[in-house]
């Protein structure tokens, strides 16, 4: 049992610290892998740390604004713009006017993606791959799972503390 609260208690720590560690870098995001266009470099349920770089070069994997137009159609036609986010490989560097844009590609994807991307919809550079933690953010996210494992925290340090307490009256 102690191993066990041990283990608890040592995972909750290293959450905190990574997630604390995240939010110290300026201007960085985390995402979540929601596609399969990136495999195998970036799996399914990774969350990927994207931090903004002076430029980027082929070869890099970004994270951009992707904006489209949808259409509704019904009693009246309304254009609306929407906004994803997309993280793919840049193959190409076109110069146009000065201003660099950049033709990305999702490396399982067969054909490059059919939009430039803009220096301006650049979130970021893909700078850190955490496989499998997406989808540990996406269960944390759920209020009573959360509430479970604040309860095995609690109880947890509970147990150490009894533990020690316990060892110290032993000695005396």
């Amino acid at each position: 049992m102690k191993k066990i609260s041990f283990c608890i208690g040592f995972v909750a720590g290293l959450l905190v610290l990574v997630y604390w560690f995240l939010f110290q870098i300026k201007q960085a995001q985390v995402l979540l892998v929601s596609t399969g266009s990136m495999q195998p470099a970036l799996s399914v349920g990774s969350l990927i740390l994207v931090i903004p770089q002076p430029s980027y070069q082929t070869g890099e994997v970004i994270s951009y604004r992707n904006y489209w137009v949808q259409a509704e159609i019904g009693s009246q036609t309304k254009k609306q713009i929407k906004q994803s986010v997309v993280t793919h490989r840049i193959v190409k560097t076109l110069s146009k006017d000065k201003t660099d844009k950049f033709q990305t590609k999702g490396d399982s994807n067969d054909e490059p993606d059919a939009d430039l991307v803009k220096p301006e919809q650049i979130l970021g550079k893909v700078m850190l791959v955490l496989p499998l933690w997406g989808w540990l953010s996406l269960l944390l996210q759920q209020k009573f799972i959360m509430a479970g494992l604040l309860i095995l925290l609690l109880f947890s340090l509970c147990q150490q503390i009894i533990n020690l307490l316990s060892q110290a009256y032993e000695i005396t």
